[in-house]
């Protein structure tokens, strides 16, 4: 059990808007397209989840308000998949509607009630419409890679813990392209003993992202998150790593 874990204003406003509107639009499996749930005594993640991040509908995804703006403005492919270009993404979303052709299927009916959803959720949220998602979310892009300060395997990055110092220099670890499991374990631990909370921030994500969960190693990043003061993240990572 995790425990301590508050479930944001906005999360709970939704799954309870989404039990009143469900009746409106039956044939939609659920308002939001999406199984709403958060249990504050378990609320872990995926091995690849960070941290800070807290689980509410099996997604993966960070950020509430806007993960719901994307996704009520028709641009959930962009929480989905990452895409090279404009084009690939316009041609994700003709496939997607290719693949919804069926006389089975009566889209006016979804689109009826899809925009239903979506019109009631702007008023009831102040949700701001999001007319090129895959800009917006370029920009996004763009912003997280201006902010970080250290690199991590996933694309995602570390940003300063405070107020950024132009003149401090933020070391990577030392095994960024190497696989964490050939590395002497002695070296590991006197590392995550000594290492700058960036640096250790970014040894962990990749960490997860090789799945690597040495249980010696895990229990010390414990500890030291810990001590930094981030004890729901701490047990958070032992959870999402599978370290018991």
């Amino acid at each position: 059990m995790l425990g301590n874990t508050v479930i944001p204003d906005l999360l709970q406003s939704i799954i309870q808007w989404e039990k009143d509107i469900a009746p409106e639009v039956p044939y939609l499996d659920t308002p939001t397209g999406f199984y709403l749930t958060f249990n504050e005594n378990d609320n872990g993640g995926y091995r690849c989840s960070p941290v800070d991040s807290i689980m509410f509908a099996g997604t993966g995804y960070d950020g509430i308000r806007d993960f719901f703006r994307l996704h009520f403005f028709g641009h959930e492919g962009l929480l989905l998949l990452d895409f090279e270009s404009k084009e690939e993404y316009m041609h994700y979303l003709q496939s997607q509607d290719d693949a919804q052709a069926s006389e089975h299927f009566d889209r006016e009916k979804w689109d009826r009630q899809r925009a239903i959803v979506r019109e009631e959720a702007v008023k009831a949220f102040n949700l701001e419409p999001i007319e090129d998602g895959f800009a917006y979310v370029q920009e996004l892009q763009a912003q997280r890679k201006t902010d970080r300060v250290l690199k991590t395997a996933d694309g995602l990055g570390i940003v300063p813990l405070g107020e950024r110092e132009e003149t401090k220099v933020y070391i990577p670890h030392p095994w960024r392209r190497i696989d964490l499991s050939d590395v002497n374990l002695n070296d590991l631990k006197a590392f995550v003993h000594n290492a700058e909370m960036e640096t250790l921030l970014a040894f962990i994500r990749d960490c997860q992202s090789q799945y690597f969960n040495h249980s010696e190693v895990m229990q010390l990043l414990y500890n030291r998150l810990d001590q930094y003061g981030f004890h729901l993240e701490a047990k958070r990572l032992l959870y999402c790593m599978d370290v018991s």
